[in-house]
C-alpha cells in the first residue's frame, strides 16, 4: 500500500475519514500511536519470532506490547461502552427504548394525524 506521502493529502483525510466510519462499523478499534512506539512494538514482535504477541486491553485503554510494556491510548467513552458491551447502532438506541416509547406516546397524543 502506498504510504500517505505518495498519496494526495485531500485523499487521505477521505480515506482516514471513511477507514474509520467502517471499522466503528465493525468492531475494529484503530489504536493511534506515535511512530517511536510502533517503531518499538516492531522491534520487540522481531525479537521473539513465534511467539510474540500484542494485546490491546479496550477495558484499561492499553496497548501491552510483547515484553509486558503498556502504552495508554484514549478512546471515546460512548465507542469504549459500545465496544464492551456488543452494541451496534441499533443496539445502542434500543437502550433508550423506554424514552422512546414515551415519547411516540406523547407526540400520539398531541399530533394523532402524524400516526395514522
Amino acid at each position: 500500500m502506498a504510504s500517505d506521502d505518495t498519496i494526495p493529502r485531500n485523499v487521505v483525510g477521505v480515506w482516514r475519514l471513511l477507514s474509520a466510519t467502517a471499522t466503528d462499523q465493525n468492531g475494529i478499534l484503530p489504536v493511534p500511536m506515535r511512530i517511536e512506539e510502533v517503531e518499538l512494538l516492531a522491534d520487540e514482535m522481531k525479537a521473539s519470532p513465534g511467539n510474540a504477541r500484542i494485546t490491546v486491553d479496550l477495558e484499561n485503554s492499553v496497548v501491552i506490547s510483547p515484553t509486558g510494556r503498556t502504552i495508554p491510548f484514549q478512546v471515546d467513552a460512548k465507542r469504549q461502552h459500545a465496544m464492551l458491551n456488543g452494541l451496534d447502532d441499533i443496539a445502542q438506541t434500543m437502550t433508550h427504548k423506554s424514552e422512546i416509547e414515551a415519547w411516540q406516546k406523547a407526540d400520539q397524543s398531541e399530533r394523532p394525524w402524524v400516526w395514522l
